[in-house]
């Protein structure tokens, strides 16, 4: 049973072909045009809503993409900004420490020199006491043998 775009008896929206045909010619020509109305509705309800799909992506899309990259870049920005400071105070640290050990090497090289000296120092008075000892342990040998040949004599 087919149905045409009709209000028919028994308050049926949808009436059949058998009734459509004792209608008359006038009214199908109308049920036609309802009929057609109808797809023009809906093809224009489609229509708007490509429409709307289409502005979604070419204008809302793009306008979020776009705040989206600049929240990103001040994120990046901000980062850069932070790293920048951490390094810069890690450079002046670096360089505070690198004078303290400067100074530190300055004075322990200074130190070093003087303990130096006065090992040389020491040093050669060491060689000079030997020298006499041994000038010293070899006078006194040769006394010491020179009286056992005279005591023996």
């Amino acid at each position: 049973m087919k149905y045409a775009g009709f209000t028919g008896k028994n308050g049926r929206r949808w009436a059949t072909r058998q009734e459509r045909s004792t209608l008359g010619n006038g009214v199908t020509g109308r049920l036609n045009k309802i009929h057609w109305s109808v797809r023009y509705g809906s093809l224009a309800q489609i229509a708007t809503l490509i429409v709307v799909i289409v502005g979604y992506i070419f204008t809302v899309r793009p306008v979020f993409q776009y705040q989206q990259l600049q929240q990103e870049s001040a994120r990046v920005l901000l980062e850069k900004s932070i790293a920048e400071q951490q390094l810069h105070e890690l450079e002046t640290r670096a360089q505070f420490e690198q004078r303290e050990a400067e100074e530190r090497l300055s004075s322990l090289s200074s130190a070093l020199a003087q303990e130096k000296h006065a090992a040389e120092a020491a040093l050669r008075t060491l060689t000079i006491s030997k020298s006499r000892s041994n000038k010293s342990y070899s006078d006194l040998r040769r006394d010491l043998r020179a009286r056992s040949s005279r005591a023996r004599s």
